[in-house]
């Protein structure tokens, strides 16, 4: 994943932070995915870099007081990079220069990826996870600044628990997509709605976030 410090898009919000609004759900079909954030983001694109692999990538991104919320979309479609070695790769991104306090497997409906918390040297911390689907690496974050006023705040995991795919994989015999359990059913996240969302152990799941057997 990209330092989101020295990211060109972030780099620019962090000169110019908007005031905090509702919470609004934004859907973008072109890239196949729902999510909400605190305000109206702006969309940048620009070039993913990790290990040996550069493809292009658009950037959702908003700057508020002491917060970042970013969702960046990879390009995969002009490599041959798997599904594992994408989702490992990023990982190791996201996680070298801090103590991760969280690593587990993550799950949208019928699409596994991982779930992270880390602690970084400069006094921010980042929530978010990584999936890969129909060739597009998915990366959303939401980071508390060393300047949060209130660094204990649920927004960040409040951002990274919004997202869902408009089409997910589809399930033996069934469909994917924004269905009854797409965000965890009646009962909430990983709730009655059999889909959702799920936490465990990486070692639950095999590398690269897919499901268990």
């Amino acid at each position: 994943m990209r330092n989101w410090i020295l990211g060109g898009a972030l780099s620019a919000l962090l000169a110019t932070p908007v005031l905090a609004q509702s919470w609004q759900e934004f859907t973008y079909p072109d890239d196949n995915f729902v999510i909400t954030f605190p305000g109206t983001p702006t969309i940048t694109s620009g070039t993913y870099n990790a290990g040996t692999v550069s493809a292009p990538e658009k950037i959702y991104a908003l700057k508020v007081p002491g917060r970042v919320f970013e969702m960046d979309v990879v390009d995969f479609s002009g490599n041959k990079v798997s599904k594992a070695d994408a989702i490992k790769q990023a990982v190791v991104d996201w996680t070298k220069d801090g103590t991760v306090a969280e690593d587990t497997f993550a799950r949208i409906d019928n699409d596994f990826g991982r779930n992270l918390n880390v602690l970084h040297k400069d006094g921010s911390r980042s929530v978010g996870s990584i999936y890969f689907l129909n060739r597009k690496l998915y990366l959303i974050q939401g980071v508390s600044l060393k300047n949060d006023p209130d660094p204990q705040s649920g927004q960040p995991t409040r951002f990274r628990e919004s997202l869902s795919f408009v089409q997910g994989s589809p399930a033996p015999g069934g469909r994917g997509g924004r269905g009854a359990g797409g965000r965890g059913g009646p009962g909430g996240a990983g709730g009655p709605g059999g889909g959702g969302r799920r936490g465990a152990a990486p070692g639950d799941a095999p590398a690269g976030g897919a499901p268990p057997p």
